[in-house]
């Protein structure tokens, strides 16, 4: 993490309630484990910047990875904003609140 400050959710696929939750500021480091869903967010008035490393190269074989750039309904791995866990949008909301940031993008639905 480059700049700002906020957390990110990770979770092993299929088990949402094993979730763990990673504080990050700047100059942060952390990788999620291989094949774990993440969600980041910056609830806080300075905007994020961050790098984002995948292991793509002659080590790893591509073709055993999800495509991070497609929709999960199309059988990526990108969790679309719409799509996301309603409980981690209450986070999220929360968040923002205490942080003194508005919200500016609503549920979808709500």
């Amino acid at each position: 993490m480059l700049t700002g400050a906020g957390y990110s959710f990770l979770w092993p696929e299929g088990e949402y309630g094993a979730k763990k939750r990673v504080e990050w500021g700047r100059m942060s480091m952390f990788v999620p484990p291989m094949q774990w869903w993440h969600q980041h967010f910056n609830p806080g008035a300075e905007p994020a910047r961050y790098l984002a490393l995948k292991p793509w190269g002659f080590k790893f074989n591509v073709e055993d990875l999800k495509d991070t750039g497609e929709d999960v309904k199309s059988g990526g791995a990108q969790i679309e904003y719409q799509d996301q866990n309603s409980e981690i949008h209450k986070v999220f909301l929360s968040e923002c609140a205490r942080r003194g940031a508005e919200a500016r993008m609503p549920m979808f639905g709500t």
